[in-house]
């Protein structure tokens, strides 16, 4: 179905985004399609509180799901435990960025053109911007700040009606930017 949809679409969704620039109608109806399908894949479906990945995905995901025992699955906390998870986590992420840098950099074609890095380090930055929006937005009640996801979570104790709350807080943590699922999605649903 996947390879079928791809090929009726003419590609994947970033090259539809790149033809609906150069003025392809038939881009504009797959570019609209796929957001409905990624809004829909983490926001539930009209009177449900299922989502599309719910529905779809979790049934064959769930039994291939491996849980640690130690509840966290990060390689930080695989190397070096709860405890000493956060300085591994900078350490491993350094030492992957340096690999990836250092292979990047080895073609000189690369390194002779000004354009590429640049792009590369837009992008690079974007990305992380938006991550760091996602993971750090706050609500400030009474002066103190709070998450979005404690917020909600919260919810009855702040809020004085139900009105305007979200079905699932799961949602509301830092996004990877896929059309799959949210990084914070938990697999208990």
């Amino acid at each position: 179905m996947f390879g079928a949809g791809m090929t009726l679409a003419s590609g994947c969704g970033n090259k539809s985004l790149i033809r609906l620039g150069g003025g392809n109608l038939k881009s504009l109806f797959v570019v609209l399609i796929v957001g409905v399908v990624a809004y829909y894949m983490t926001n539930p479906l009209p009177n449900s509180d299922k989502t599309l990945f719910s529905v779809l995905f979790m049934p064959w995901l769930r039994p291939l799901a491996v849980t640690l025992s130690n509840g966290h699955q990060d390689l930080g906390s695989l190397v070096a435990g709860s405890a000493g998870a956060v300085k591994a986590r900078l350490i491993i992420g350094g030492v992957l960025g340096l690999a990836i840098l250092g292979w990047v950099f080895r073609s000189a074609d690369f390194r002779r053109n000004l354009d590429n890095i640049m792009g590369g380090l837009v992008v690079g930055l974007v990305v992380l911007a938006a991550w760091y929006v996602t993971s750090n937005l706050t609500i400030n009640v009474d002066g103190q700040p709070h998450s979005l996801a404690d917020y909600v979570r919260q919810w009855d104790f702040y809020a004085s009606s139900d009105a305007g709350k979200p079905a699932s807080s799961r949602m509301l943590s830092a996004q990877s930017f896929t059309f799959i699922n949210p990084m914070g999605q938990t697999w208990g649903m």
